[in-house]
């Protein structure tokens, strides 16, 4: 028994002191990394960003090192393809060393020249050695550290530590940093960033591909980012959207010698409407969020059920279990969508695309729409754009057309992930005719600030045509 204990401790003190093989950037055989931004109009697949190859071994000042060739690719070239001598735009030599990627100083000046470089012309972003040699990533650091400090500029520390098996089965380290980037051992930035940029100027790309070692290691496309990497569920315990409802209270006034109408003087009330998702119940087969709503700071009173399958979002009767699709996260551009429209019927939306909004540092992506004569977005775990999670298209929350209620944010964690908390008060508009006769609502129940040049809308409940 002894025996047993004293070989297990052993081979603890053992396994913690064998520290993991350090996978290297550089190889004697060919790589090549690949990236696209995905911020982007719905229009467009892909944008023009580097292309990186490392294939040859140069000796400079007795130190040896790779080429790494700095490609930025046009809108023909095809990402899987290897690389061509033509479209090489810049050469830097870069070498690994003790868990870091070095890069020779003069090589990297020449690359920050380029008109196309996007980092500033006159500061490199990153640390030096005593030799002098740029610090293009160090897996040295663990979490809590500070990754890169440099006099005058915020430090950049290290989040959070992991690791990830790549394609071709190595295990690798993965480093968050403060700034959101994300890097990994022997691939560099993989989220938030490009291979050379991903410190002091973060730009959202992400890495396609990566081939290492004549193998593929790593791929991601365009469609599966959305999903992946920036899919957020809509539904989740404690999550809160606000509203905004409001209220006018009409007052007539004494008629002015000569005018033909008594002017009409409206008190505007706003009062903060909040809808929280709290206890779960079983409804026909389906695990559901019961929703509960507060007005104005009272007591939260249950609104209704909802539930999340494959990316749609659906809203149930516990009594009668007739379901609603609210969202369908689901959608392929050029898909049309079929959706009730209040006071008219069912109306139509085309998904035109996608792409990805940012809110206080955070991205969410969105789904681009269009019924024709309006544009909007369906913002991933947040809803509508203007309506958040009560989509105007099965569902007015308005008492009167001449109340309405606007979104305000949507909250998750603690967090406004999307919008503003709203502001409540009193306000007073005198206007010399009734106000619902002037308003206009879209077809899709949403409230017009101003009057449009042409289009069919709404008006004290009719249809209206505007040519």
């Amino acid at each position: 028994m002894k025996t047993r204990i004293i070989i297990l401790i052993l081979f603890v003190i053992c396994s913690v002191n064998v520290k993991a093989q350090y996978i290297p950037f550089v190889n004697n055989s060919y790589s090549s990394w690949g990236y696209l931004n995905v911020i982007l109009p719905p229009e467009t697949d892909y944008d023009a960003l580097p292309y990186e190859t490392n294939v040859e071994e140069f000796s400079i000042n007795g130190k040896k090192y790779h080429q790494l060739n700095i490609v930025f690719a046009i809108p023909e070239l095809d990402f899987n393809n290897n690389s061509n001598d033509d479209w090489w735009n810049a050469i830097l030599y870069i070498r690994d060393k003790e868990g870091q990627l070095l890069a020779d100083a003069e090589s990297f000046t020449q690359y920050q020249k380029l008109k196309w470089y996007s980092g500033p012309k006159d500061f490199c972003p990153f640390e030096k050695t005593a030799d002098g040699e740029v610090i293009l990533y160090d897996f040295t650091k663990e979490k809590g550290d500070v990754y890169r400090s440099i006099e005058g500029h915020e430090d950049i520390t290290v989040a959070d530590v992991g690791t990830m098996t790549t394609k071709d089965g190595l295990s690798r380290k993965t480093m968050t940093l403060s700034n959101g980037a994300v890097i990994v051992e022997g691939m560099g930035c993989v989220l938030k960033g490009t291979l050379l940029n991903y410190l002091d100027s973060n730009p959202l790309c992400f890495l396609t591909y990566f081939d290492y070692d004549n193998k593929n290691a790593y791929g991601i496309n365009r469609e599966d980012t959305y999903e992946k990497i920036f899919h957020r569920p809509m539904l989740k315990e404690g999550k809160a959207w606000n509203y905004v409802y409001h209220h006018y209270d009409a007052f007539t006034m004494e008629r002015e010698e000569g005018k033909d109408e008594n002017p009409v003087y409206y008190v505007e009330t706003e009062s903060p409407v909040r809808y929280v998702l709290e206890d779960m119940v079983a409804i026909d087969g389906h695990d559901c969020y019961r929703m509960y709503q507060s007005v104005d700071g009272g007591q939260p009173t249950y609104h209704s059920s909802w539930y999340e399958e494959d990316r749609k979002v659906y809203r149930i009767d516990e009594q009668t279990k007739e379901e609603t699709l609210m969202f369908d996260f689901s959608v392929d551009k050029g898909d049309v969508i079929t959706y009730d429209i209040v006071l008219v019927g069912q109306g139509e939306a085309e998904v035109m695309g996608f792409d990805v909004v940012e809110y206080n540092g955070e991205y969410l992506a969105a789904c681009n729409l269009s019924d024709g004569s309006t544009d909007y977005k369906w913002i991933d775990g947040v809803g509508g754009e203007r309506e958040g999670i009560l989509n105007n298209w099965t569902q007015m929350i308005l008492p009167g057309f001449e109340d309405y209620t606007t979104f305000a944010s949507c909250e998750e964690d603690g967090k406004v992930i999307w919008g503003t908390t709203p502001e409540t008060g009193v306000k007073s508009i005198e206007k010399t005719a009734s106000l619902k006769s002037n308003v206009l609502y879209d077809l899709s129940g949403r409230r017009l600030i101003r009057e449009p040049q042409r289009g069919v809308y709404i008006r004290d409940g009719k249809k209206v045509v505007i040519k």
